[in-house]
């Protein structure tokens, strides 16, 4: 060490200081910057799962916060309305119950806010595009009168982070007689993007329904298999007690994953489990633009034959 220059060990010496100042700068600032990241998502607990009170945390909360809705059994005599991409979150299946206890004076096949336990049409898309709308930790018990949950994005600009999972849904109610006449356990119509998974559809008619938004879908996207751009139906347990014509519905410009999901025919007649509806010239009503349909297991109690596919439209 004595042969070694000591301007020069001063000068390192001076370097080791202000290298740990950036370091310790550095740090600093990005501990700042996830500090504030974390500030911006608030946790908002609702007193009860009444309707009241759900939708006062739901109306009080901001973006990408988390709405708590705590366990219980109540019933809803009208609808959840959500603006704003949020995560609404119950205690788990058979905990938080939500049984439906209203009949809709309307019926507007998945545009209208007053025919389903929860309706989400934003108010803000572009704020939404890419912020976690996501339901989880329910059971909706739908009663035979109502739809479930609708999502509503008549946009270009896409919903692209949907989320809905492990929930249970009882008593799924149907009601149609004519095509796009129904009522729908889980409905996307529009610009809607995402996964639906490891829920459970144990009774009823839980008919599942994807539409885009006609022409607006077909001049804005390319459909592409796997794509990001989709609705994946994936890791759920189905049950039909009676025939709905096809348990999930895909039209519009719309394009659906389904896969991995078990189906579960309580009946001895069937007109196909999965629909890609083609062009309805007389309603205007444009086709899917495609579907995939992979490791699905389909169990029935009778031995008739089945209707697997009924595809008009599309790519499959």
């Amino acid at each position: 060490m004595q042969d070694f220059p000591l301007k020069i060990v001063r000068q390192c010496c001076k370097i080791m200081k202000y290298r740990n100042w950036f370091v310790f700068f550095t740090i600093h600032m990005i501990c700042f910057i996830l500090h504030t990241t974390h500030t911006f998502a608030t946790t908002i607990e609702a007193a009860s799962c009444s309707l009241a009170h759900v939708q006062t945390a739901v109306s009080s909360a901001g973006r990408g916060d988390t709405v708590i809705v705590p366990a219980g059994s109540c019933k809803w005599a009208g609808t959840l309305s959500i603006t704003k991409a949020i995560i609404l979150q119950g205690a788990g299946a058979g905990r938080t119950i939500i049984t439906s206890n209203f009949i809709p004076s309307t019926k507007v096949d998945g545009m209208g806010s007053g025919e389903s336990l929860i309706f989400f049409k934003s108010s803000n898309i572009a704020s939404d595009t890419n912020t976690n709308l996501r339901i989880t930790g329910f059971t909706f018990d739908l009663n035979h009168k109502t739809s479930g949950i609708l999502i509503n994005n008549f946009s270009t600009t896409p919903l692209n982070k949907l989320r809905i999972d492990n929930n249970t849904f009882l008593n799924c109610y149907y009601g149609g007689t004519t095509s796009f006449n129904w009522y729908s356990t889980i409905m996307t119509y529009g610009t809607v993007y995402g996964v639906i998974h490891s829920n459970t559809f144990s009774s009823g008619v839980p008919h599942l329904t994807f539409m885009g938004w006609n022409d607006n879908t077909w001049n804005s996207r390319t459909y592409k298999y796997g794509g990001a751009d989709n609705i994946f139906l994936e890791d759920n347990d189905i049950t039909a007690e009676t025939d709905p014509g096809f348990v999930p519905d895909v039209g519009t410009g719309a394009s659906v994953v389904y896969r991995y999901n078990t189906f579960r025919l309580k009946f001895d007649a069937y007109t196909g489990v999965f629909s890609i509806h083609g062009n309805v010239g007389a309603q205007n009503v444009y086709a899917a633009m495609g579907g995939e349909h992979y490791g699905n297991r389909i169990i029935s109690d009778y031995s008739n034959t089945i209707q697997t596919f009924e595809l008009r439209g599309g790519m499959s």
